[in-house]
């Protein structure tokens, strides 16, 4: 695919890491093409670009987030109409599920689990969100500032505890997840704890033990 990519001049080039799974490589352009290569061959096997297909908005600087292969799902945010959040297969790029409105941000979407039901969060351009990650259906939301809208670092679980951190300054949050019943309504994660401390705009924390 074509290289170079450079809005007004800066940030060129992709800035996804590549995904390795299954004898496959995964990897994502700033235009918002998903590809899938053999690790062996480097044969291309399929792609997709979830920008122009599902008018993905929110990564102004070029699509970011690197793809999250779980489950046999490649699970990406969007921020498209109606596909904030998407599944496609990992053997052939199809949509397995598409799921809300909100528009999205840089931060990869990430895989956790609560009382043994899999779920995946999205921390999207102005809410976080969790759904079911069988078939997309919302679960939990959470809204974000609307002057804070660049998340690009993971965030951090313990079950049942999510810590989120905001990029300019704007310090962390510590979130409960809740037990989601199987046909309760969407519900807002609770906050726990808000500190001015470990704003992280770019790179993510890593949790060691007990420490961030």
């Amino acid at each position: 695919y074509e290289l170079p990519y450079e809005l007004v001049g800066v940030y060129p080039g992709p800035r996804a890491t590549p995904t390795i799974s299954r004898g496959r490589v995964y990897f994502a352009a700033p235009s918002g093409l998903i590809g899938c290569l053999s690790a062996e061959t480097g044969q291309p096997l399929w792609s997709v670009n979830v920008v122009e297909k599902y008018h993905g908005q929110g990564a102004e600087f070029g699509y970011s987030c690197s793809p999250t292969v779980v489950d046999g799902l490649v699970l990406l945010p969007v921020g498209g109409p109606g596909a904030s959040m998407v599944a496609l297969n990992a053997e052939d790029g199809r949509e397995v599920w598409k799921s809300g409105d909100d528009s999205a941000s840089y931060t990869p979407a990430y895989p956790i689990e609560r009382d043994g039901r899999p779920l995946v969060v999205g921390y999207l351009q102005n809410a976080l969100v969790i759904c079911d990650r069988r078939d997309g259906r919302q679960l939990a939301r959470f809204e974000l500032s609307q002057g804070y809208d660049e998340h690009s670092a993971w965030p951090l679980y313990r079950e049942p505890l999510l810590w989120i951190s905001h990029p300019f300054k704007a310090g962390s949050i510590l979130l409960e997840v809740p037990a989601f019943d199987e046909d309760s309504p969407v519900q807002r994660l609770s906050s726990v704890r808000r500190s001015p401390r470990m704003s992280n705009d770019i790179l993510s924390s890593v949790l060691i033990g007990e420490h961030i």
